[in-house]
């Protein structure tokens, strides 16, 4: 019986949450798309793509600028190949609004390159596990011309967004990669680094958000994942 109520409450709760988040626009740019749903409890931004140097310095200042100050964030990545760094740091920087909205990042494809700075800065990050992936590399930028830092230089970033820096100094091979190529982190190693908090199931994530909010994104975002 007690069960039973459990399971006819959670549904209750999941049901509200739906009703009450606002319907569906997605936004989309050259590279990334994005959309936004309001919860009685949390904020929800569903992030897919990459960010571009010469258009994505902070590409959602306008959706952040609409949200709630304090109401925690949901912020739930379906997949980046990662991008221009100044722009993943800007955003997740305007997002926490000066440590005031804490932010969950989830991770459910992969996180490479610029993205994994996402998940050092978060306030939590969770990976959905056999669907989410971290990949990190040292960083590189092309300006007047290629540019790389040394695998120490990129560790001790790191450890200024918020990773467990110690752990990167002592495996620098994971970030010893060829130009443009990323290290991909197993699940002890993503949870030693410091870049994820947890790991997850996929139904975890649709109870929190709603199964059919979650399918209805990933469909409108052109993302399958096969079971």
């Amino acid at each position: 019986m007690k069960k039973f109520r459990f399971i006819v409450a959670l549904g209750i709760l999941i049901l509200g949450q739906i009703s009450l988040a606002e319907p569906m626009r997605i936004y989309r740019t050259e590279n990334f798309q994005y959309t936004a749903f309001q919860y009685p409890k949390f904020q929800l931004i569903a992030f897919h793509g990459q960010l571009s140097p010469l258009r994505d310095q902070n590409p959602l200042r306008g959706l952040i600028k609409k949200l709630h100050p304090t109401k925690p964030v949901i912020f739930w990545v379906l997949n980046s190949l990662g991008g221009y760094a100044d722009g993943f740091f800007q955003t997740m920087n305007s997002l926490k609004n000066n440590n005031q909205r804490p932010v969950k990042m989830v991770i459910s494809g992969n996180c490479n390159s610029a993205c994994t700075h996402w998940a050092a800065m978060a306030t939590k990050t969770i990976v959905i596990e056999n669907y989410g992936y971290l990949k990190v590399h040292r960083t590189w930028a092309l300006k007047k011309t290629w540019t790389i830092e040394t695998p120490k230089m990129s560790a001790r970033k790191f450890g200024q967004f918020g990773a467990n820096e110690q752990w990167f100094l002592d495996n620098l091979y994971v970030l010893s990669t060829p130009q443009n190529k990323v290290y991909r982190l197993s699940k002890q190693q993503s949870l030693d680094s410091g870049l994820a908090d947890m790991y997850a199931e996929k139904s975890d994530l649709e109870q929190l958000i709603g199964a059919h909010v979650m399918w209805e994104i990933q469909d409108s975002f052109g993302i399958s994942y096969k079971d």
